[in-house]
């Protein structure tokens, strides 16, 4: 089904009243979020990394990335970044760009698996046909750890809050939500099996086909990545 199509399908729906879900029918009340959804699709890497499109400046370069709710920063691979794992993937060339502002902060994050520093800049941003202005993002000169080098994602687009950026600034979907680029602070994730397509991140709302169950709703501890309290296990 094309994009068009998905649409005209999606407003039949809302029109006459219903949104058909693997569950059931849903009030139309609840439809602001359906309609105002944006799609980015997925590759599933052995169950492992779940990657997708995302572009940056103007004309757009594109990059494969790991939209990560453990991490808040977005950053891709700098064209003057020499470490191996950079002469392996796409690199973000900012003098191609019209549209990148040099920030110049230097910048430097840690994961588990390995490090990276470089330094920040900010350019436009479209993943999923959200379109974010002026995006802070880092440029990295230098990564450490094997997992950048064998990786499938070119870069890490950070879906937690705020509260945990390395770089302290405004996270993509915070500024989604901030420009109006989406109706709702919502995402969504349908993750598939190894081996099976169809893995999605919906953006602004909902897409019920990926639903089995109606929603639960639960309140998050805090505002860092998103915890939930455990009544036992």
């Amino acid at each position: 089904m094309t994009a068009e199509e998905k649409a005209a399908w999606k407003a039949f729906q809302v029109e006459n009243g219903f949104i058909q879900t693997k569950w059931g029918l849903m009030e139309v009340e609840d439809a602001e979020g359906f309609l105002a959804s944006n799609e980015i699709p997925l590759t599933n890497y052995l169950d492992a990394q779940f990657y997708g499109p995302m572009s940056l400046g103007t004309p757009s370069q594109t990059f494969q990335v790991i939209f990560d709710t453990g991490s808040s920063d977005l950053w891709v691979m700098a064209e003057n970044c020499t470490s191996i794992a950079c002469k392996l993937h796409p690199k973000f060339d900012n003098t191609k760009s019209s549209s990148f502002k040099n920030n110049g902060t230097a910048f430097n994050i840690h994961y588990g698996s390995g490090s990276g520093q470089g330094y920040l800049g900010a350019d436009n941003l479209n993943w999923g046909g959200v379109e974010v202005k002026d995006q802070t993002f880092a440029l990295m000169t230098k990564l450490e750890g094997v997992a950048f080098i064998i990786s499938k994602f070119e870069g890490i687009l950070g879906l937690a809050y705020e509260s945990i950026s390395a770089d302290h600034t405004p996270t993509p979907f915070q500024n989604a939500v901030a420009q109006g680029a989406v109706e709702k602070g919502q995402f969504q994730f349908y993750l598939t099996n190894n081996g099976v397509t169809g893995s999605t991140l919906v953006l602004g709302g909902f897409d019920p086909q990926f639903n089995v169950t109606p929603f639960t709703f639960y309140p998050l501890i805090e505002k860092t990545y998103y915890p939930l309290k455990l009544d036992k296990v």
